[in-house]
């Protein structure tokens, strides 16, 4: 049975990954009326969305459904492309952070110091040309400053603090040392830089290939017709209603596939290979039970080879539930207990239990807590306001991790702390914002690295040296150790 399962699962995942929905219209309606959309009035309207993009009409019962869920990720995918920081005149400052437990400090001969940090902001022109300017902080003190300048053909960098001129590297030479010069097709920077993204496709590629691929599979799908008084599931887990019928030709998903597949293998740094589809029934049926009460099934079937599993997603008011169902022999992959509106768990059976629990669940908030074996995974998700944030901790074999995530408009930070059998390692922090775009230029002239080199205020760098070797005893052992 595992075989024909896994073949028929084939079908649903690609039929399964279309179903979300929410509309181009109302958005754009949001757009030109200029009111501030919050996360949650988001959640609102996309299910609001659904229900009024959804048909009754016994044809499109089932149609209707699944373009309503398609059209959310196409919704999904066009935002992940707007909302995507620009790489063109964009300015971006980033914080980050190491703070080191002390306990590993001074098994490791760290003694004094607590944090290694990086100041750091970046002007993009492009993808080819930027300047990253930046401070090393020992302790919340900026230690050492580094200014570096790239365009396509050089690459430049200064320590301000102690040379008034920049050191210069032709990338081109620097290429041809590192062994890329002589690679087919590569002479340059920008021609490697090219080479990278071509190979991968854009946003708007992803967007086309998806649109084209699920509205491809639902031309597949032809309305059959409508059976009276079904009833699908187990126990609590029961629906009973009309079932709508649609059929699609294996042959016809099949070609929808290889277009994809086709399209996909336009960009080599995906590494797609040949298709490899080996169905065995001609025809998949594709099926919707409506029940009473918000109850409703969906069942995925062969029209004509009853060896092949039969696999259903039910809902009801106790939950829901995905099982494989042949000759009369039920496997359960997955199913979730109700507790109340806010509470329940969801079990996952896949050789070893899983068993995912939440609470407080809402339009804006759940708090989740997944078990297993070998981990135990907390997270507390809140999508108030225009923030976007995740309280989270992971265990697992030892090891422990928590911190937390928040993302909100033109910013974004991130914290974990990590320890081991209660051993504190440190905690690491990431604050990201982005500006507005400050114009820069590429230095008039350079120096050559040894003449950059002996260019420095010497004097002033060893006295700063001395300092740190004072000030952090483990500088200076491992100035020791490298001589």
């Amino acid at each position: 049975m595992k075989k024909r399962l896994w073949s028929l699962l084939l079908c649903l995942v690609l039929v399964c990954s279309m179903f979300a929905g929410c509309g181009d219209k109302e958005e754009n309606d949001k757009e030109e009326s200029g009111k501030k959309e919050t996360v949650s009035e988001g959640l609102e309207g996309i299910a609001d969305a659904f229900q009024a993009a959804v048909s009754d009409k016994p044809e499109e019962m089932v149609t209707s459904r699944i373009k309503a869920f398609s059209d959310l990720v196409t919704d999904a995918l066009t935002s992940a492309k707007t909302e995507t920081v620009s790489t063109e005149s964009a300015g971006l400052d980033m914080k980050l952070v190491a703070e080191i437990g002390q306990e590993l400090a001074s098994s490791y001969g760290l003694d004094g110091l607590e944090s290694i940090g990086l100041n750091i902001g970046m002007d993009v022109k492009d993808l080819m040309e930027m300047r990253i300017a930046g401070q090393l902080a020992l302790n919340g003190k900026e230690e050492l400053g580094m200014d570096m300048i790239m365009d396509s053909n050089m690459f430049y960098v200064n320590l301000p603090d102690y040379s008034p001129d920049y050191m210069g590297v032709d990338l081109s030479d620097a290429m041809e040392e590192a062994g890329l010069g002589s690679a087919a097709g590569i002479s340059s920077f920008e021609d490697l830089m090219k080479q990278a993204t071509e190979g991968m496709p854009s946003a708007d590629d992803v967007l086309k290939i998806w649109k084209d691929f699920s509205e491809g599979i639902l031309d597949c799908f032809e309305y059959q017709d409508v059976e009276k008084d079904v009833t699908v599931g187990y126990g609590d887990y029961t629906v009973s209603g009309d079932k709508y019928v649609t059929a699609a030709k294996m042959s016809d998903v099949q070609k929808v596939m290889e277009k994809t597949v086709e399209q996909l293998k336009q960009f080599p740094q995906l590494e797609v290979g040949e298709l490899d589809m080996d169905f065995d029934s001609e025809v998949l049926l594709v099926n919707y039970i409506k029940g009473d009460k918000d109850t409703f099934a969906w069942e995925f079937a062969p029209q004509d080879n009853p060896d092949n599993a039969h696999i259903y997603f039910v809902s009801t008011e106790k939950g829901f539930t995905v099982y494989a169902e042949e000759d009369g022999e039920k496997e359960i992959v997955i199913y979730s207990v109700k507790e109340s509106d806010k509470k329940g768990q969801i079990f996952i059976a896949d050789g070893e239990d899983v068993v995912i629990k939440y609470d407080n669940f809402s339009n804006d908030h759940i708090d989740i807590e997944v078990e297993s074996e070998e981990a135990s995974i907390t997270a507390s998700i809140d999508t108030a306001g225009d923030k976007f944030k995740v309280d989270f901790s992971i265990e697992a074999e030892g090891t422990a991790v928590s911190g937390s995530l928040v993302v909100a408009e033109k910013e974004a930070s991130i914290s974990a702390s990590v320890s081991y059998q209660g051993m504190k390692f440190g905690t690491v922090k990431l604050d990201l914002a982005e500006r507005a775009f400050n114009s820069y230029s590429a230095p008039d002239s350079y120096l050559d690295a040894n003449s950059w080199a002996m260019g420095l205020d010497q004097e002033k760098l060893m006295q700063k040296l001395q300092d740190l070797m004072t000030e952090y005893p483990f500088i200076a052992n491992l100035a020791q150790s490298l001589n």
